[in-house]
């Protein structure tokens, strides 16, 4: 890979720094939060590039993939609630980001490894749970949050493109409709 002409981040980077903006005094919660959520963000586009070909283009695209990633993930319930809380922490450090309220260092704490969990989270999904969202997904399946198909949430591009997270690259087909 070429050098990047700026800082490309990956989860791991993201925490790093939530970690470094949580420990100053006082701390800045201001890119704390916006680093949970860029690194759960990360994890959640990297999920769908690696697993669907899909580059995910906003939150609202990203919050409803994630309904059918944790109601279809776990057989459990114990693993829905861990992949949905960390879900829920990484959406309330972004919307912290813009109410601009503390967070105590305990909490910050939790934020930091409830994306930790979402990172394990995702490389514990199995290949049977896989195929069984992507018949969900595809074509042949139904989006369960609002009743579309895959193909009514994507557009796919006429040649395959390339994004870039911290030193991996991935190949994507699809983009998420609401941005297109």
């Amino acid at each position: 890979m070429d050098d990047p002409f700026h800082k490309l981040y990956d989860v791991d980077v993201f925490l790093a720094k939530a970690r470094e903006m949580s420990d100053l005094n006082p701390p800045d919660l201001v890119l704390f939060s916006e680093c949970i959520w860029g690194a759960a963000n990360v994890c959640i586009k990297t999920f769908f590039l690696v697993n669907f070909k899909t580059l995910l283009m906003n939150h609202g695209d990203i919050s409803n993939f994630m309904d059918v990633v944790i109601d279809e993930s776990y057989s459990d319930g114990l693993g829905r609630l861990k992949l949905s809380m960390a879900f829920k922490k990484a959406e309330k450090c972004h919307k912290n980001f813009y109410e601009l309220n503390f967070i105590d260092k305990d909490e910050r704490n939790k934020y930091i490894e409830s994306v930790k969990d979402m990172k394990i989270c995702f490389s514990e999904v199995n290949e049977d749970t896989m195929k069984k969202i992507r018949e969900i997904l595809w074509p042949i399946g139904q989006f369960y949050s609002n009743g579309k198909q895959f193909s009514d949430l994507t557009r796919e591009l006429p040649k395959e493109s390339t994004v870039a997270f911290g030193k991996v690259n991935i190949t994507y087909k699809y983009l998420s409709k609401s941005y297109t």
